[in-house]
């Protein structure tokens, strides 16, 4: 069961971007935290994880699992880039 942990994880940590992204304008300076929110975010659930449910973490001390957490962030927050990059090589928009 431990590796249920970090796809919970950025799956959430995604999700909660797209909320945030929702609330902010394109091209914004907000845009730019995106990362480094996600980060702190996943470390957060991660450090939760811990705590709540010890079973379910990979790690076997608080600090690998906020650093567990924070990395499954990050990777949600790259997941979605890299899928806005192959989505623009594989479909180039449509000329007019």
């Amino acid at each position: 069961m431990n590796l249920v942990f970090m796809p919970i994880t950025a799956t959430v940590v995604y999700a909660i971007m797209e909320v945030y992204k929702s609330f902010t304008k394109s091209g914004s300076k907000w845009r730019s935290f995106i990362p480094l929110l996600s980060i702190i975010l996943g470390a957060a659930i991660g450090i939760s994880f811990y705590l709540i449910f010890p079973d379910y973490v990979i790690a076997k001390a608080l600090p690998v699992a906020a650093m567990a957490g924070a990395v499954s962030g990050l990777a949600a927050s790259g997941s979605h880039e890299a899928l806005k990059f192959f989505n623009k090589q594989t479909c180039p928009p449509a000329k007019e």
